[in-house]
């Protein structure tokens, strides 16, 4: 009597409308709750374990969780690649989540890093980091709407000027922001210009990806 062939186990990533109803949902929870729930047990383990004072403590585990783009992103084009929860807009969901936590761990961060350097006011620093911070979303959003639209699809090589225009405006936020000394504004508009643009390039391409509605 011939053994039946061993065949291997399918692995597959479904969206279940039991265990994640709405994609919003898991934003605010994978994307803000968690990573603010991580700072606070880092700072507070800084405070008690090292003695270290609160403002260097929060600084700390603010720093340490924030989602590294360079350890996420790989992780969720592999996951695109092999086609596992694709239909369900699941890596979407992902690459949305890292964006959002960078966003709301910059914030403070840097916050935090004027109240511990500079020697302004204390009223003056808050104003001047949400300034800056305003300033970056808004070329964010308008130079991720822009690049959403232009190029068009239809000329030749649009992924090499799509890339090419996306790495020029985020080195043009950067040391745009440091040589004005608004160093938040570069980084929040890198985050922003990169996640609104290419979530709507997702859905775009010839091989389309069903988008989810936020």
């Amino acid at each position: 009597m011939k053994n039946s062939p061993k065949t291997s186990p399918s692995v597959t990533t479904k969206w279940s409308d039991k265990q994640i109803p709405d994609p919003k949902n898991v934003i605010l929870r994978i994307g803000v709750l968690a990573p603010l729930v991580e700072a606070a047990g880092i700072a507070c383990a800084c405070c008690f374990l090292f003695d270290m004072g609160i403002k260097m403590a929060l600084t700390f585990g603010i720093i340490l969780a924030a989602t590294s783009p360079a350890v996420s992103i790989p992780a969720v084009l592999v996951l695109n690649k092999k086609g596992f929860g694709v239909p369900d807009g699941v890596p979407t969901v992902l690459l949305v989540c890292a964006a959002v936590d960078n966003i709301v761990l910059v914030t403070p961060f840097s916050v935090l890093l004027e109240l511990l350097f500079n020697g302004d006011g204390l009223y003056t620093q808050i104003a001047l980091i949400f300034a800056q911070i305003a300033t970056g979303i808004a070329l964010g959003l308008f130079s991720g709407f822009m690049l959403r639209y232009f190029p068009s699809i239809n000329q030749p090589n649009y992924h090499f000027t799509r890339t090419a225009m996306l790495l020029a405006l985020s080195m043009a936020f950067m040391y745009g922001s440091q040589a004005t000394g608004w160093d938040s504004t570069g980084t929040v508009a890198v985050i922003i210009v990169s996640a609104v643009a290419t979530l709507h390039w997702k859905t775009d391409n010839p091989e389309k990806v069903r988008k989810i509605t936020l």
